[in-house]
């Protein structure tokens, strides 16, 4: 027998709906914070029980709903936020589909009340479990106060797949964060079991509400984010780069003040941190993009977490500039060198002391020059020139190595620590991106054989290569002769690092340099002299992005002696 077509009851019609709106307690009380932000509320009250799974209350003092739309307010598409298609292509408030409340009471035991302050009186409707129960009146304060209790009681298989009271909790806490930290004019207050957890009163700045959020390291570590582009604004906190963290549930995406999700946005803050950061790591950012209605598209996903924008290349350059600009507005240390001639490198230590408030610390002596011949290679990028070095403005003094791995210099109060190999691979690879190696070359060829997979391969890097200061040629049986690298290889270093290319099939030009750099540096170990030392240091101080190495490890570490005393107990 065929099965016959039929309309979907309304309780039936509501439930479909409620699988998609409604996920668990934080997509309730979701829901709920956004009507009260629609109807203009100045101060939003939160009550939980058992992390929502017994009962999500939300009371408001904002318009209220007339005792004749009660009802309707319980009817799915009914709406007071569109009225016409046109409307759909520029949404400015929070709800819009009119499929919230009527989706929850279909799950819940649900009740609403409500008084706009015109009325002497509020009314009250229950509905249990999608059946609709007569209003009656009430005495209660102008607003709106929305009770949820037993979510999925009706439908035990959406129930089972609810999580434990304390994790159902925590995703209810971080709605109502993200719903409260854009409206700072608005009084939040969060409760759970009759305990208070956040009050954030009226006119309190996002940086005052974050510290009741999150410690107060990371939030001193913020930086204010003001972008302006044309009819886009960007505005928020971006964390220094030295203030990270293995999770990205720091990271608050906001588009005209509705949280949202969006792989574009997150995309951005990543290629804005890049270089600075470690890819599995993340900062803290709190984005708040303002653009207008229309060139964003918040009708993609049923619980509008998801947005698509017209104009997906404009946002994306705009929210990288945007924090790319507060990065580069607060690095953790600079030398600010002057605009005069910038040599290579430097002569003699008399050279500096003369010419530089740089100068070696009289105890320390030049400790002797290595004698490998793949070191010296490398040392000889950076001490080639006899040049006078420029003038920079901190009188530092430059006091020693530490363990063959790290250079230590010292300004009144403050010690710097610069890692050797990363300061060198930052060096390198500017010079790399910049095409300012020379080419060495190499009294007899070095030879690899190439199996079939990476000849394929090297064919599409051929002049990738060239670029990078290879001179190459092949000859019959595969057999890759080199007959020239970059300067700052040693032959075995540049071999190895075209098998690591060829082998792992890197194919971004920008990765091939970052390992270029970090193969051909100086490494942890290698011993410099106090001239090959300066002679590192003032190199890296002219390089931009000079806090981090190409991957995004720190360059340097910034010791004040306020840091140090506590560790050897003075003062107390």
């Amino acid at each position: 027998m065929v099965p016959s077509i039929k309309i979907l009851p309304p309780e039936i019609q509501n439930q479909i709906a409620a699988g998609e709106v409604v996920e668990r307690p934080a997509s309730v009380l979701k829901e709920l914070i956004e009507n009260s932000l629609d109807a203009g509320a100045t101060s939003i009250e939160v009550n939980l029980k058992k992390g929502g799974l017994e009962s999500i209350e939300v009371i408001d003092n904002g318009v209220g709903i007339q005792e004749q739309e009660l009802e309707l307010a319980l009817t799915r598409h009914a709406t007071s936020k569109i009225t016409y298609f046109p409307d759909l292509l520029s949404i400015s408030t929070y709800g819009f589909r009119g499929e919230a409340l009527p989706s929850i009471a279909s799950v819940s035991k649900f009740t609403l009340k409500s008084r706009p302050k015109y009325q002497e009186i509020g009314f009250e409707i229950n509905v249990k479990f999608g059946q609709i129960q007569p209003k009656k009146p009430i005495t209660m304060p102008y607003g709106t106060h929305v009770i949820v209790n037993e979510l999925f009681a009706n439908i035990p298989a959406r129930l089972k797949f609810l999580k434990t009271p304390p994790t159902e909790k925590r995703r209810s806490i971080q709605t109502f964060l993200k719903q409260a930290l854009p409206h700072t004019e608005i009084e939040f207050k969060l409760f759970s079991d009759k305990q208070e957890i956040f009050h954030f009163y009226a006119q309190e700045d996002i940086l005052s509400r974050l510290t009741k959020i999150w410690p107060k390291h990371i939030v001193s570590c913020l930086e204010k984010i003001n972008f302006q582009d044309d009819n886009i604004q960007i505005t928020g906190l971006a964390s220094r780069p030295e203030s990270i963290q293995a999770r990205g549930d720091r990271i608050f995406l906001y588009v005209n003040k509705r949280p949202v999700q969006d792989k574009l946005l997150l995309s951005a803050i990543k290629k804005a941190y890049e270089g600075k950061i470690l890819r599995n790591e993340f900062p803290q950012v709190i984005l708040f993009l303002d653009i207008p209605p229309e060139l964003v598209d918040v009708n993609v996903h049923p619980a509008k977490l998801e947005v698509r924008f017209s104009e997906e290349k404009t946002i994306f350059n705009a929210v990288r500039k945007a924090i790319q600009n507060t990065l580069e507005a607060t690095t953790l240390f600079s030398f600010h060198p002057t605009k005069t001639n910038q040599p290579n490198s430097l002569s003699t230590i008399k050279e500096i002391k003369e010419h530089s408030p740089i100068y070696i610390a009289p105890e320390i002596n030049a400790k002797p020059t290595i004698n490998f011949q793949t070191e010296q290679s490398k040392k000889n990028t950076f001490t080639q020139n006899k040049e006078k070095i420029s003038v920079v403005k901190e009188d530092f003094v430059y006091l020693g190595q530490i363990d063959k791995t790290y250079l230590l210099l010292k300004q009144a109060n403050i010690f710097l620590v610069l890692d050797q190999h990363a300061i060198h691979e930052r060096i390198l690879f500017e010079e790399f991106k910049n095409q300012k190696t020379e080419k060495k070359k190499l009294l007899l060829p070095l030879n690899y054989s190439l199996t079939g997979e990476e000849k394929i391969c090297l064919e599409k890097f051929w002049v990738t290569f060239n670029k990078m200061g290879f001179s190459l040629s092949l000859s019959a049986n595969n057999i890759l002769e080199i007959n020239a690298i970059p300067s700052p290889f040693s032959p075995e270093e540049a071999k190895l690092f075209i098998q690591e290319i060829l082998s792992k099939q890197i194919n971004k030009f920008e990765e091939m340099l970052k390992i270029m750099a970090c193969r051909a540096s100086i490494k942890a170990g290698d011993e410099l002299t106090t001239d090959e030392a300066l002679a590192l240091i003032f190199k890296w101080q002219s390089c931009p992005n000079k806090e981090f190495c190409p991957h995004g490890r720190p360059t340097l570490l910034v010791l004040k002696d306020d840091i140090l005393a506590p560790l050897f107990k003075r003062g107390k």
